[in-house]
């Protein structure tokens, strides 16, 4: 166990990582594009997320966010954040563009701070 996982809570924040997975409502049935966002805090349900690049701007609204917690039997990382957000909708086809794994590698080639995850 490392010190960050037994420290008690602190107001300083970041580096905070979680995967942030965005739909586009009316696509059912199809894998929704996702990345690990290394960030300062966790995004809270409401909040507004804005990616801008060269290569397509997304922006989401945040539908849910959970924090899931593993045992020590588990290989870390013992504990995971999952951002579920909704695509806003002048940005659905660059969304769209991000289900191809070449497509969502290249665009979070722009952001050092994204990761691609793959459905």
């Amino acid at each position: 166990m490392t010190l960050s996982e037994i420290s008690p809570p602190s107001s300083v924040v970041g580096p905070v990582r979680y995967d942030l997975w965005i739909k586009v409502p009316g696509d059912d049935g199809v894998d929704d594009p996702g990345f690990t966002v290394n960030g300062l805090a966790p995004p809270r349900e409401g909040e507004q997320i804005v990616f801008e690049s060269p290569r397509g701007t997304v922006s989401v609204k945040v539908e849910k966010v959970a924090h899931w917690f593993y045992s020590t039997a588990d290989v870390a990382p013992r504990r995971a954040i999952f951002v579920d957000a909704v695509a806003d909708k002048f940005c659905y086809s660059t969304v769209r563009k991000l289900r191809d794994d070449v497509e969502l590698e290249q665009w979070t080639a722009d952001f050092p701070m994204l990761e691609p995850l793959s459905p």
